[in-house]
């Protein structure tokens, strides 16, 4: 099955950080998710999938947090009205063990 197969990654693609996480693919655990980053890293902020993306799950996305100032890693920093995501989100469990 063709999605099975992983091919080593190198050069260019190892450099880069196609999901705006801060840590580059070459050692990121799981380059596609900008929620997976090592300790310590700094997002780009300016990366489309980093800003699409609800990292600490309190139903605000991580541009929105950057854009209004709360943290886009504290489920319990958000940006004007706090908002409660629905328990069938995804993200619901994060939040509500915050």
């Amino acid at each position: 099955n063709e999605a099975d197969v992983t091919l080593p990654q190198g050069g260019d693609w190892a450099a880069a950080d196609c999901d705006g996480d801060g840590t580059p693919n070459g050692t990121d655990t799981d380059p596609t998710d900008p929620c997976v980053f090592a300790a310590g890293s700094t997002p780009d902020v300016t990366n489309p999938i980093w800003q699409a993306a609800d990292c600490d799950g309190d139903g605000e996305t991580n541009g929105t947090e950057e854009m209004n100032g709360s943290d886009p890693t504290d489920p319990c920093s958000v940006s004007g009205v706090q908002t409660i995501p629905s328990p069938s989100d995804p993200n619901y469990s994060v939040w509500a063990a915050a």
